[in-house]
């Protein structure tokens, strides 16, 4: 009888263990559905970037490569001067700027 009784409950523990395990696997389903929508959604909506990425970054290595090709050139001539020379040099490029703005 006893036997019996412990058997019952041990079936019974064991059925509420496992409806437990089910809400459980269920809730985690559900979880990761919305998970995977989320993740497709910030896809689709980082993918909307791309084309201004590469735009601006294009650009920067534009403005990049001119503003490096317009150091070098005075700085290479300027060696060659003496140092009241490069002074004078500095002041008309920073003079040129400054009209162009």
């Amino acid at each position: 009888m006893e036997t019996n009784r412990n058997l019952d409950a041990f079936h019974e523990e064991r059925s509420n263990q496992l409806e437990q395990v089910k809400a459980g696997l269920d809730r985690l389903q559900l979880n990761m559905n919305a998970m995977v929508r989320n993740m497709e959604t910030m896809n689709a909506i980082g993918s909307q970037f791309g084309a201004s990425a590469h735009l601006w970054t294009t650009f920067h290595k534009t403005i990049t490569q001119s503003v490096n090709t317009f150091e070098q050139q005075p700085i290479a001539k300027s060696m060659n001067n003496t140092s009241s020379s490069l002074a004078r040099d500095l002041d008309e490029r920073s003079m040129g700027e400054e009209e162009r703005l």
